[in-house]
């Protein structure tokens, strides 16, 4: 007789007699006594894997995922083109305007725009129709514990790289899914960093690797909208800066909750449709 097993879209089958069988699905493991089938977590969490899966999501509804990102984004592109205060050279009043786009920012529309995005994945990743408005209540309706998360993962990695940069790359990796944490759970801000301290660990260093090639790919984006700047002058610079960077900034969120997802199924054989009950 043989058992099927449904894991991530794959199919391993097992024999009736005592066995361990493995198959072609990421290092999926599964063992099988008289009493029946058990699976044994051996899902390796790979750099590959998530960075496929996040194309695979921003590819389906790469429209969608850049306008919600650019809403984040809007408030620079807007500084650039409006404040010509800003254009000649820094002076205190840029410092000060700057400061407060970014504290408008950090405190209301990245935690809004983030949540939506992780909302709208999962609701991709379970085959689901992408509604933003549920999306976006969600957001509100979780807009504080959200905002402490990160206010106090911000805090503490800000602090770790003030402790000659090692300790801040280490909370870097450790926190990297405290904010998806914080949404699909709904738990509050310390427990989210708890969390992520738990899954993160053991795959710190391919976490890593992935914010590298992300860094790296940021700062070519970068490079190209001061190309522009340059070339075609500072409005349609910006403008295409700024298209350039909400694509990065989706991405880079996108590739945020994929990790929550992965990590979660490596080390606790849960699925997409277990880990996304709660938004039922």
């Amino acid at each position: 007789m043989k058992w099927p097993c449904f894991r991530l879209g794959h199919i391993v089958r097992l024999d009736s007699e005592d066995a361990l069988v493995t198959n072609s699905c990421e290092g999926l493991v599964m063992s099988m006594s008289s009493s029946g089938a058990t699976v044994v977590l051996a899902d390796r969490f790979r750099i590959g894997n998530v960075l496929g899966r996040t194309m695979g999501v921003l590819s389906r509804h790469v429209v969608l995922f850049v306008l919600v990102a650019a809403v984040a984004q809007l408030p620079n592109l807007l500084l650039a083109l409006f404040n010509p205060a800003i254009r000649p050279r820094p002076g205190g009043s840029q410092l000060i305007t700057a400061g407060v786009v970014g504290w408008l920012v950090i405190m209301v529309i990245i935690p809004i725009t983030q949540t939506v995005l992780y909302h709208a994945a999962f609701q991709d990743m379970l085959g689901r129709p992408i509604r933003v408005g549920d999306s976006l209540a969600l957001a509100l309706r979780r807009f504080f514990p959200i905002l402490g998360a990160v206010i106090c993962m911000g805090v503490l990695i800000i602090l770790g790289f003030m402790l000659l940069v090692v300790p801040g790359i280490i909370l870097a990796t450790a926190l990297a899914i405290t904010i998806p944490v914080c949404v699909v759970e709904q738990i509050g801000p310390f427990a989210s960093i708890r969390r992520s301290a738990f899954l993160t660990k053991g795959n710190r260093w391919r976490i890593l690797g992935i914010w590298l090639l992300v860094a790296v790919v940021t700062l070519v984006a970068s490079g190209l909208a001061l190309l522009f700047k340059h070339a075609l002058g500072m409005d349609a610079g910006a403008i295409l800066g700024f298209v350039m960077q909400s694509v990065v900034s989706a991405f880079t969120t996108l590739a945020a909750v994929v990790m929550y997802h992965d990590l979660r199924v490596a080390k606790e054989g849960v699925d997409t449709n277990r880990i996304a009950a709660v938004f039922d």
